[in-house]
């Protein structure tokens, strides 16, 4: 399901994205107020919550920086590893061909691998 920003929404989240990205973290409503030259804080916070319906973005109340992409970097770092890891978990390491394992085997050791609980 793809969902539809309108221009400026989608600079917003372009501009979230690339903030933590360079950063680490991510803005403030204050700072995206001034990257986008507004006056008001609330044209950045209606922005925010626009996108928050829209399911593209969390915010964490009381939180100066606790805006959260939906399917963001953290978890497509975690499907990267996943894939990464069940690559591995289906080579036979000892007699170098590849094997099906049974799901839950793969799913146990990405649990081990990467100290996470993942649903099966």
């Amino acid at each position: 399901m793809t969902v539809r920003l309108t221009k400026k929404q989608q600079a917003v989240l372009d501009y979230i994205k690339t903030h933590i990205k360079e950063r680490g973290f991510p803005p403030t409503q204050a700072e995206i107020t001034q990257a986008f030259g507004w006056k008001s804080y609330n044209a950045a916070y209606d922005h925010l919550r626009a996108m928050r319906r829209r399911g593209v973005i969390t915010i964490a109340r009381g939180v100066a920086r606790g805006i959260s992409i939906v399917g963001g970097q953290n978890q497509e770092e975690m499907a990267s590893a996943l894939k990464v890891i069940s690559t591995w978990a289906l080579y036979d390491h000892e007699n170098g061909v590849r094997k099906a394992l049974d799901p839950k085997h793969v799913l146990d050791l990405c649990r081990k691998a990467l100290k996470i609980e993942v649903a099966a």
